[in-house]
């Protein structure tokens, strides 16, 4: 697949007017492509009379007798009725699918059907084509000679997206600090679409003009299940048990996912390895800003892992008991690796989630001694 134009370049040409017959946009962030698409819209289509001219179709659909890819030729090749184009947008040519990238119901010979047809587009129309990245396309595009089309949709790195979110905000008619920006990443994801959504509810709800600061975001999330998912796992990286217990505790009346706990878990604790290490990006080091000097060394981190590892093989097992087991997770955090005394377990006894010792029947060397998992 060719690398493609950028949507900056891209929304800064039909900005001033130029305007190509197709764009076929190839990536993931689906933001970009919607900004494009309102982008054509906005300067295509007569404002009251888009219905004429606009058509907007989900590539599955197009696999009937009355729906095709021969069907949206004809279309395409229709006058507009009260603009100066038409304007076509066929969603999903391939889509993200369990094991990778999945071509939509038309298969790679409808695919490229469409593409040939879409390569054919007169001056008085204009074609989007959307999907992710697959193989089949790509030989397409090639063979078609259709590299000069492609719009490069890669979603940004995580270490941009804070400065975009910042950027949405002053769109929206609001501020966002810094480390606002940084916690709704946090606590939405990676997805720009998302972020977007995310920060036009933070405009609304604290109206236009506003500087919106971390504490703010804190109060307007404190009820939502991301940011509860995100504070345990603060809490637990700062090794302080009784707040994320309480934290816990939350999670558990809402029924979330123990899976999407330990995955968050995971990932904390990957980040602190990764620090302890040495070796994490200096552009992710604000993640473990508050949290890295709470650990003494690697060992008590890769104890916690092998800890978290055993109590997600319990649930998947089937076993009971799993929010138990993450309480017990929760309290042995705080941990400093002792066989004295045990603040989970009142009679000291070997259990099957101590960090320091593991249960009978099993290896008797010590966790701390075993082998690393990172």
């Amino acid at each position: 697949m060719p690398t493609g134009k950028t949507p900056r370049t891209v929304l800064s040409a039909i900005e001033k007017g130029r305007v190509d017959a197709v764009y076929l946009l190839v990536g993931e962030d689906t933001l970009a492509a919607r900004n494009i698409i309102d982008a054509l819209k906005l300067k295509l289509l007569s404002p009251g009379l888009e219905a004429f001219d606009f058509e907007d179709y989900q590539a599955d659909e197009l696999v009937t007798e009355n729906l095709n890819p021969e069907v949206i030729g004809q279309h395409l090749r229709q006058p507009p009725v009260a603009s100066d184009r038409r304007l076509i947008v066929v969603r999903g040519i391939a889509r993200e699918g369990k094991t990778g990238a999945k071509l939509c119901a038309l298969q790679s010979e409808g695919v490229e059907r469409l593409l040939t047809l879409a390569a054919k587009t007169p001056d008085s129309a204009t074609v989007v084509i959307t999907g992710v990245r697959h193989q089949a396309i790509s030989r397409i595009v090639t063979r078609l000679k259709l590299g000069s089309a492609v719009v490069d949709l890669r979603p940004p790195k995580e270490a941009d997206l804070s400065a975009l979110v910042q950027k949405m905000a002053i769109q929206a008619g609001i501020s966002l600090t810094a480390d606002a920006a940084r916690l709704l990443v946090n606590i939405s994801g990676l997805d720009p679409a998302l972020l977007k959504t995310e920060v036009d509810k933070l405009a609304t709800a604290t109206g236009k003009g506003q500087r919106v600061t971390q504490a703010s975001i804190k109060e307007l999330a404190g009820s939502s299940r991301s940011y509860r998912l995100w504070e345990y796992t603060d809490r637990v990286s700062r090794r302080d048990t009784s707040g994320a217990l309480d934290v816990l505790r939350g999670l558990e009346e809402w029924d979330e996912s123990p899976s999407r706990i330990v995955v968050w878990l995971t990932g904390m604790l990957l980040d602190l390895v990764a620090a302890k290490a040495g070796v994490l990006p200096s552009n992710l080091r604000w993640r473990v800003r508050n949290s890295k000097s709470a650990w003494h060394d690697a060992r008590e981190l890769n104890r916690c892992l092998q800890q978290l590892y055993r109590v997600n093989r319990s649930f998947l097992t089937g076993q009971p008991e799993t929010w138990t087991r993450f309480e017990a997770f929760t309290g042995c955090v705080a941990c400093p690796g002792g066989t004295d005394y045990c603040g989970a377990y009142a009679d000291s006894g070997e259990h099957d989630l101590c960090m320091v010792r593991v249960p009978r029947g099993q290896s008797s060397t010590p966790v701390s001694r075993g082998k690393n998992l990172v």
